[in-house]
């Protein structure tokens, strides 16, 4: 190799399924590939569920066999009360593609990683990329062993690093939330079957007041029991996230029938270890937000899985589409490592419009709890459709935004439009009428600088949410 030329053909930030796939599959095309993963597989990893058409996934890229000897747990169904207090059953006994799985993610997550690294892919564990810079055509990136820095060149650089997508943002796109969705999570160990139902294994979900629940057996005989709420819900609580976990899990029904009780004086005190059929359990705090880059692709690299664009884990597809999109990006990257740009440009389009379809799921799937009406967790993601929301707002109406009222202090008041529009892009809204504007040039500037798909309707909607709130009023009122 000459001097100064690029060592690697492609180099992976991140280890999960999407990043450890795709090193596999453009490896076997022939490609020089460095799989940067920060851990040694040996910690806690969210995203415990495969759905069943996940396997088929797995199928295509040859590692059947590998999946079945890594221990999965087949899951036939799902139990939930969403909407009505009694569980309802989704059974996967009439999918095409079987049953879905319980995964050991350490295990599933080393499984892939060794297949990556059978196939030649070179693998740096327990490292992190500090840095990338486009370089004569490449990159150059700064790897972290533990405090020790050293620098790797790089024809293509894949972001694989999760919803944070530290990369792709360092490289200049942006990130947009959607909520502030996050998950605290306990493995339990089922010692003691005392005060315990058991239904088998079963996903089971469970709707709350301030959020919702899942749990289900792993590989191995613990449960996993999480609990979904918003971030700035667990601040305003007081509590700690064990406390917050072992307060809102004496609410329930079915979460708490199937994990046991926590001793009376544990949830009082709102301490995060249980005792009695709650034993043992570290707290682990993962941010869950839908959110999505302005951009998959860009000059030399491309994002996939969370990276790219990450839905709730409501829908239960992370893994599912960290694996179509790593499946998707090989051919994409393939051929522009050969010059061809056009199917990385169609891939980034396919990024955008699945998205796109998930976010009307995302509010179906929300709107059909409606027990909590009034509760900020429920508020923020139950809305009209823009499309059937009357307009009373005159386009023409000069708007300001409330100068004495800073946007952060209308949590309360904007949790309507949230489930619109995302908080920071409210945020940015609020910002373009800092001077009195009028509605339709207000929807046409935020539309033109918006990196998210939106209408002027779905603005002026908004608009009006922002008014009724008090966050903007009519110039002169």
């Amino acid at each position: 190799m000459e001097p100064g030329a690029e060592r690697w053909s492609v180099l992976v930030a991140g280890g999960g399924p999407g990043g450890a796939v795709l090193a596999m599959l453009l490896r076997r095309r022939g490609h020089a590939v460095l799989m940067v993963e920060g851990s040694q597989y040996d910690g806690f990893r969210p995203g415990e569920t495969l759905a069943p058409y996940g396997h088929s996934l797995i199928e295509k890229v040859g590692l059947g066999e590998r999946f079945a000897a890594s221990g999965p747990l087949a899951a036939h169904a799902i139990l939930s009360a969403w909407g009505q207090e009694e569980l309802a059953e989704r059974n996967f006994l009439w999918s095409p593609h079987g049953s879905g799985w319980s995964l050991d993610r350490r295990r599933f997550d080393a499984m892939l990683a060794g297949a990556a690294e059978e196939a030649g892919v070179v693998i740096a564990r327990g490292t992190r990329v500090a840095q990338a810079a486009a370089d004569g055509g490449g990159f150059r990136v700064t790897l972290d062993d533990g405090g020790r820095q050293r620098e790797e060149r790089a024809r293509f650089v894949v972001d694989a690093t999760g919803r944070g997508a530290l990369v792709a943002c360092a490289l200049g796109a942006r990130r947009v939330a959607y909520d502030r969705l996050i998950g605290i999570a306990r493995v339990l160990e089922r010692g003691s079957s005392e005060g315990r139902e058991d239904p088998g294994n079963v996903l089971v979900l469970e709707a709350g007041a301030n959020g919702w629940w899942y749990s289900m057996p792993l590989p191995g005989g613990a449960l996993l029991a999480v609990y979904m709420t918003d971030g700035d819900i667990l601040a305003r609580s007081g509590l700690d996230p064990g406390g917050l976990w072992l307060q809102e899990l004496s609410r329930t029904t079915h979460t708490l029938a199937r994990t046991g009780p926590a001793p009376a004086g544990d949830v009082a005190r709102g301490v995060s270890s249980g005792g009695g059929a709650i034993a043992g359990g570290r707290v682990h705090v993962t941010k869950a937000a839908t959110s999505c880059l302005d951009r998959a692709v860009g000059p030399g690299w491309a994002a996939v899985g969370d990276a790219a664009c990450a839905y709730d884990p409501l829908s239960a597809q992370g893994i599912t589409k960290a694996l179509e999109t790593a499946i998707s990006a090989d051919v994409a990257i393939d051929a522009c490592l050969s010059g061809d740009r056009e199917p990385l440009d169609r891939y980034a389009r396919q990024v955008l419009s699945g998205f796109g379809d998930y976010r009307p799921t995302r509010t179906r799937h929300y709107g059909a709890e409606t027990r909590w009406p009034q509760e900020l967790f429920w508020r923020r993601r139950r809305a009209p459709p823009p499309d059937t929301a009357a307009i009373w707002l005159d386009p023409r109406a000069a708007l300001i935004a409330e100068a004495e009222r800073p946007s952060t202090a209308h949590l309360e008041g904007t949790a309507a439009v949230e489930a619109l529009l995302p908080p920071s892009e409210i945020a940015r809204l609020l910002a373009l009428c800092a001077a009195p504007s009028p509605a339709h040039g207000l929807a046409r500037a935020f539309r033109e600088s918006s990196p998210m798909p939106c209408s002027d309707r779905e603005i002026i909607v908004v608009l009006q949410g922002l008014v009724t709130a008090g966050a903007v009023r009519r110039s002169g009122a």
